[in-house]
């Protein structure tokens, strides 16, 4: 039986999920954001992944004090490339910040100093650090030892000792002062300090080195010009179009020209496809279960890539030479349920450049899953979303938004009758659930 959609009118919007242009890359925020995930992986591979990322974003016009700093951090913390932040480090300085960009400017070369052995030097560093933040625990050690080795042990006594006070870094703080003790000759300083040593755990091993200064930090950008812009087609006819089956799902995306429209409409058991209300064809691709479909930018290419999930498994289509759709090599990894996801959404959840897609896999108790782009033409799956999809009826949306102004994307999804739970980025793959006020006692 033949069935009919009615095709009256189309409108709608390509936004973030889609290539901006002929030359669509990774964007200036991405690279930084890319970079700053590289860094949490706290591996000279991370590091030197972020290095490279960065040198590139310095290049740039828009190159400011963070990207500077941000690069001088990594090479820092490289365990092999400290000696080169010299020339990052007088970048960062000779650009106007404020206070607290200016401390941990001073933190990230006490540590670069201390690497070449200018101690006192090293030393002059993070006593700057400590005329903003005084009771900054890192900074209380890496002064102190500073001191230590540029014998001025009565400077290193005091920072330690301050540690004792505070109660930070108990450990390292206490064995430090005792040796320092020693070599000031104050006998009852050192009882106390080996006492307070002794009584520490003694397979803790708390970072005196990389702390909340030492992190990259995101750079906040104009989202205005950041964003892609966004692209409205519009599309109406008198006509409706036939459908052999009964359809689930429309996918409107550009046609072959900037007049042209494609439809794809996902059925009960084939993929179609509709250009411009002309009669929906078989694209080839058949489908097992209740299938669902989403346009994205896979590549960073011209051009967008439909993903289609079914009971199976997921599959990618892409423009081909001459303007047909066929199968991208897209590699997927195997399913995690035997069903089709019951929403798909489409974000560069992690602002690495890449798209991903986030997949709901039953509509009671279901689980909000990852599918990450790698970049490689490959995805993989995460976990990072610690809660259950719930929804009421037919038709499931995951949505996102930079909910907390923390210059990353939240999620938002729907758990329970009527309620939405907000997924709050907190980076490095975490995110923290938060249940919003139930919808149906809204008007």
């Amino acid at each position: 039986m033949i069935r009919y959609l009615c095709a009256l009118s189309f409108v709608f919007l390509l936004l973030v999920t889609t290539g901006c242009g002929p030359k669509s890359t990774r964007s200036l925020h991405s690279q930084r954001n890319l970079a700053c995930l590289h860094a949490l992986r706290d591996t000279d591979e991370g590091y030197q992944a972020a290095i490279d990322i960065l040198q590139e974003v310095v290049k740039s016009e828009e190159v400011g004090f963070s990207d500077w700093l941000n690069l001088a951090r990594a090479q820092v913390l490289h365990t092999k490339r400290a000696s080169d932040a010299a020339m990052a480090l007088a970048k960062a300085r000779a650009i106007k910040a404020d206070p607290g960009g200016t401390a941990a400017l001073d933190y990230v070369t006490g540590l670069f100093l201390k690497s070449s052995e200018s101690h006192q030097e090293s030393f002059a560093a993070f006593e700057r650090v400590l005329a903003v933040i005084p009771e900054h625990p890192e900074t209380l050690y890496q002064s102190g030892y500073a001191a230590e080795k540029a014998l001025l042990h009565e400077q290193a006594r005091q920072r330690y000792q301050r540690l004792v006070d505070l109660k930070k870094l108990l450990r390292p703080a206490s064995y430090r002062l005792s040796r320092v003790a020693i070599r000031l000759k104050d006998k009852a300083t050192e009882r106390e300090a080996t006492k307070l040593f002794n009584a520490q755990d003694k397979d803790q091993k708390p970072e005196v080195k990389k702390c909340d200064l030492t992190t990259l930090d995101l750079v906040r950008f104009n989202r205005v010009s950041a964003e892609p812009k966004r692209v409205e087609l519009s599309w109406s006819t008198g006509r409706k179009v036939a459908v052999p089956e009964a359809v689930r799902q429309v996918l409107p995306c550009p046609g072959v020209s900037p007049k042209d429209v494609d439809l794809f409409l996902v059925g009960e058991k084939t993929l179609y496809l509709s250009t411009n209300g002309g009669a929906a064809k078989p694209t080839g691709v058949t489908l097992e279960g209740k299938a669902l479909g989403v346009v994205l930018d896979l590549d960073n290419k011209l051009g967008p890539e439909v993903v289609v999930g079914d009971d199976r498994g997921f599959l990618a289509l892409h423009r081909g030479e001459g303007g047909a759709w066929k199968k991208s090599d897209v590699q997927f990894p195997a399913k995690v349920s035997g069903h089709a996801p019951v929403a798909l959404a489409a974000f560069d959840v992690d602002h690495d450049g890449d798209v991903d897609v986030v997949v709901a896999t039953a509509a009671t108790k279901g689980k909000l899953l990852l599918l990450r782009n790698k970049g490689d033409g490959g995805f993989e799956w995460k976990t990072p979303f610690d809660t259950r999809f719930e929804i009421k009826g037919q038709v499931g949306r995951i949505d996102a938004h930079d909910l907390d102004q923390a210059n990353d994307l939240d999620l938002l999804c729907p758990s329970g009758v009527g309620g939405v739970t907000a997924l709050l980025n907190l980076r490095g793959e975490k995110y923290r659930p938060v249940a919003m006020t139930r919808l149906s006692e809204r008007d």
